[in-house]
């Protein structure tokens, strides 16, 4: 079982593993600031940048949560994809 079939079950996790990571994604852009500013009824500019910083720190909060995801899914991927292929290299030349 060295050979072809823990190659396909290799090549089938690293694939799966590749497209969670490939796996299109909204990102959290924050607010748009016209808008954000239209919209706020702050006394001051002040108060109303505060309010937005404090929108975009959320946002970015939010998108490193999902790349830290994807970035775990796509070592996860690459690892399985060199260790599959060592396995297979290693098994085609133990062949007689």
């Amino acid at each position: 079982m060295v050979g072809g079939g823990w190659v396909v079950l290799g090549l089938l996790i690293a694939s799966v593993a590749g497209l969670a990571a490939l796996w299109s994604r909204q990102f959290d852009v924050g607010p748009d600031p016209g808008t954000f500013y239209e919209d706020t009824n702050s006394g001051s500019e002040a108060e109303a940048n505060i309010a937005l910083v404090t929108e975009l720190t959320g946002s970015l909060q939010s998108n490193d949560r999902a790349l830290r995801w994807k970035a775990t899914a796509f070592l996860a991927a690459l690892t399985v994809t060199i260790v599959t292929s060592a396995i297979a290299a290693v098994s085609l030349q133990t062949k007689p």
